[in-house]
């Protein structure tokens, strides 16, 4: 039984952080880190002490992890970044609440001796059949040490301490991953003292300075069984920092971290959940919406999440359009005035933009990314608002109208040009939108039209145009500059999917010179919708299963760009710029393919279905930082690896967590790797020669989720019937008060079902 591990991480902004720049400001950025492994980083805020990133990120972490930590940077262009301080978490500290822990977190200094990370083998046995207690150590080795030398190794060493006695092991130069196997044997008097333990430290031996501390653990000796051999993986902990943190005035940043732990079960399991969710829809006026009531009620992620886990579901049932349109329904009846029609944050209109963003990105992508791309390429300064420049500066005016009449062509052509690349799933909800407008406002010509472009204008293209990261536009937030236009386009192109005639009014005089742009195209708006709900002519010819009317294509492209590779069996003892070729990658469900240039055909296809590890390498394998490796086993099962150099941390992370997830469901991954290369005869990261000896890491498997992310609906209805078992005695009592025959015959099937699925967790449990 597969158990999902889901972190959800929200920084959301900083105050009183120090000034670590000669401007007396900071640059800061957030980096998360699982266990140490950095998996995701924000964007930099320049120039500011009291930043504000607001960016969020879900997490699919290994189950066993343990510590989850925020680190506070300072950017610096030409120099090392300087480290601010931290937030450390332990898994217990936020996986226990169920909502989750928000709040403002005092940042703690980074102490070099509460920076630690790997784990110690050790064997240890105990024989008290004599008259005196022989304690028997064998240190074995050591893997994912932390790098304290610039070369990205480090010197290890193990001290051992055992009441009065200390002993050691023997250096291992140049490596995070040293090998001892070395005994060790202490003798204690009897009887044996309740807190006698083995203390055993790991050190960083330096020939001209003091040792640093790797980290350090404790085995009691009362929790062995005498005569019997321990062999254990030992996880290296922090010593407790003793400064006083009053002195360090580091200032505080705001987090939102929640960590769910889920065993999901076999499909079969969920068919009674699904059946309901769907009699829901078959019977809304008849106990279906007090059955989406209830659910809005028991659970506790917050609406937008609720949305989404329920779009997938549908999505995956292939009822999405009928979940919509009942949710819509609902939305438009209660709605007296026209013009405040789908303003709110009702379920409707929150599922209706996640659908959005689940089946849309490609579409979105293909239309607005080459020119917010030049936005930001061109970088241009405009501004139409007077009161915002100075005199000096008026002639900016003029060339700001001439720019953002530029993009805003650019803008609406290809998105009013672009009806028949809208996916057709989405059309059939405008359809149905469009119908169930016309009939509630019967008199009404344009309400229609706005209801439409509430969605896919101003909640999509230029929400899209506001916040470009977050639709995936681009990897890094705009600048100042670069945010100002893209604000003053998305404002023009809201007035045209607002269809106001009134354009320039006293509130914003200054929007006037684009009145005649804004005119021009509001008929060209009404055509764009009219082709989109439009009747499909092949509509009864396809089905759910055709490809045309499918969410996901399999070979659709979701990750591409330039990094440089470097085969492992072109590895030798040589490395410099010339041994890695630049090309241009492509990732796929199916396939990871890299060609010399993105208009050349695909020089070579590494299947998803081969790939068996998808890790980080050592900086000192090839001198490179930011590199990851793609191993995939061949058809004879040999082991091939492809060594991948990108840009930067941003660009590696997101690499790294794309393609592991496409090949999540691989059989027979690897549990071992190799961090280093295999050169002159050795591995760079354990010093072994043999090039066949096992891993010396273990595999990782942390990702951050986004909308690439394909339909898993078991996974989706887990977290369903997880919100729903703690809410239990909620629905109880909501469906002892219920009135209405449907809703009280749902709410009775719905405790039914959590009781059968929560029996099937414990005889799953049990296995």
């Amino acid at each position: 039984m597969p158990q999902n591990t889901t972190v959800y991480v929200k920084v959301g902004e900083g105050k009183d952080l120090p000034a670590k720049d000669i401007t007396g400001s900071s640059d800061p950025f957030c980096t998360v880190r699982i266990d140490n492994e950095e998996v995701a980083r924000t964007d930099t805020v320049f120039k500011s002490l009291s930043p504000f990133w607001g960016e969020e990120f879900t997490l699919h972490v290994p189950t066993g992890f343990q510590n989850l930590s925020v680190y506070v940077y300072d950017e610096d262009t030409f120099s090392k970044d300087d480290i601010i301080g931290k937030v450390s978490l332990n898994k217990e500290d936020i996986i226990a609440p169920i909502r989750g822990v928000e709040k403002w977190f005092k940042l703690t200094p980074v102490d070099k001796d509460s920076e630690v990370q790997g784990e110690v083998n050790v064997e240890l046995s105990i024989d008290d059949t004599k008259d005196t207690i022989l304690v028997q150590v064998i240190v074995k080795s050591a893997r994912d040490l932390a790098a304290k030398d610039t070369t990205g190794t480090s010197d290890p060493f193990i001290q051992l301490v055992c009441g009065d006695n200390k002993l050691a092991t023997s250096v291992v130069k140049k490596t995070r991953f040293p090998h001892w196997n070395e005994g060790f044997t202490f003798e204690l008097t009897k009887p044996l003292n309740p807190s006698a333990s083995v203390q055993f430290i790991c050190n960083d031996w330096d020939r001209m300075s003091h040792n640093d501390f790797l980290g350090q653990f404790t085995v009691l000796l009362s929790s062995l069984t005498p005569s019997y051999i321990y062999k254990e993986w030992y996880r290296l902990q922090p010593r407790s920092y003793l400064g006083d943190e009053r002195e360090h005035e580091l200032g505080s940043i705001r987090l939102k971290v929640r960590c769910t732990e889920q065993n999901v079960l076999q499909s079969y399991c969920y068919e009674p959940m699904k059946g309901l969710l769907l009699d829901a829809l078959s019977h809304f006026e008849d106990g279906g919406k007090d059955f989406f009531d209830v659910l809005q009620e028991v659970m506790v992620i917050d609406l937008t999440e609720m949305a989404t886990v329920l779009v997938k579901v549908y999505l995956g049932c292939d009822e999405i359009t009928s979940f919509l349109d009942c949710l819509c329904q609902e939305d438009i009846k209660a709605c007296e005035n026209p013009t405040t029609l789908f303003r709110g944050n009702s379920l409707g209109s929150k599922a209706a933009d996640q659908f959005m963003k689940v089946v849309s990105m490609p579409y979105l992508h293909q239309t607005l990314g080459s020119v917010v791309n030049l936005i930001y390429a061109e970088n241009k300064y405009c501004e139409l608002d007077p009161t915002k420049i100075e005199r000096k500066e008026r002639q900016v005016l003029e060339s700001s109208e001439e720019i953002l009449l530029g993009y805003l062509t650019t803008i609406l052509n290809s998105v009013l040009g672009s009806a028949s690349q809208c996916p057709p799933v989405l059309k059939d909800f405008f359809r149905i939108l469009v119908q169930r407008v016309r009939e509630r406002f019967p008199d009404s010509m344009d309400l229609p039209y706005t209801a439409v472009s509430s969605f896919v204008i101003l909640r999509f293209f230029a929400a899209a145009l506001l916040s470009p990261k977050l639709f995936g536009l681009r990897r890094e937030h705009p600048n100042g500059q670069v945010l100002r236009t893209l604000t003053l386009a998305a404002k023009i192109l809201q007035t045209i999917g607002n269809l106001v005639q009134d354009v320039g009014n006293s509130k914003e005089a200054y929007m006037a010179p684009f009145r005649t742009f804004v005119l021009h195209h509001i008929p060209k708006l009404r055509n764009f919708i009219d082709m989109l709900v439009q009747a499909d002519s092949q509509a009864q010819k396809r089905t759910p299963s055709d490809p045309s009317r499918s969410v996901f294509d399999p070979k659709s492209v979701l990750l591409s760009g330039y990094m440089s590779k470097r085969s492992a069996d072109h590895v030798t003892s040589v490395v410099g710029p010339l041994t890695f070729k630049k090309r241009f990658f492509r990732l796929s469900h199916k396939t990871l393919s890299y060609a010399n240039s993105d208009y050349e055909q695909v020089k070579k296809d590494i299947l998803v279905s081969t790939i068996c590890a998808v890790e980080r390498v050592d900086k000192n394998a090839f001198q490179r930082k930011n590199m990851l490796q793609v191993i995939q086993r061949l058809s004879d099962g040999e082991l091939s690896t492809t060594y991948i150099s990108t840009k930067n941390v941003n660009e590696q992370t997101e690499w790294l967590s794309a393609i592991r997830k496409v090949c999540v469901c691989n059989r027979r991954m690897l549990r071992l790797h190799h961090p280093g290369a295999y050169r002159s005869g050795k591995w760079t990261c354990c010093r072994c020669k043999p090039k066949l000896v096992p891993g010396c890491s273990v595999v990782r498997s942390a990702v951050i989720s986004d909308w690439r992310d394909p339909l898993d609906s078991d996974m989706e209805l887990q977290t369903i019937y997880s919100q729903l078992h703690v809410g239990r005695d909620k629905i109880r009592r909501k469906y002892e008060s219920m009135f209405t025959d449907g809703g009280c015959r749902m709410l009775r099937t719905l405790l039914r079902v959590i009781d059968r699925l929560e029996k099937e967790h414990e005889l799953h449990s049990k296995e």
